[in-house]
């Protein structure tokens, strides 16, 4: 907390930095992804991006609920999968 009279906050750390990074993409990581999953949202993997400091990351786009997922396999979703195990 910074500021006598009109406190202002701020936080810092790894999870900040990776929701930053991520904010910037338009994407989000594979834990988010998880939990987004577990509450109806279908998540698309992106493949892995570059992220400073964490290194390559898997992404997925959030797509709306009740969205139909292509049912082809296409050579990114294999690239995930792959990634995940």
């Amino acid at each position: 907390i910074v500021g006598a009279k009109k406190p202002q906050y701020d936080i810092w750390g790894n999870t900040v930095n990776v929701a930053s990074r991520m904010d910037s993409t338009g994407v989000v990581p594979e834990e988010t992804q998880r939990v987004l999953f577990e509450h109806g949202y279908p998540c698309e993997c992106r493949g892995p991006i570059y992220v400073k400091g964490k290194g390559n990351m898997t992404t997925y786009l959030v797509r709306p609920r009740g969205y139909m997922m292509p049912t082809s396999t296409s050579n990114l979703s294999t690239i995930c999968n792959t990634l995940n195990k």
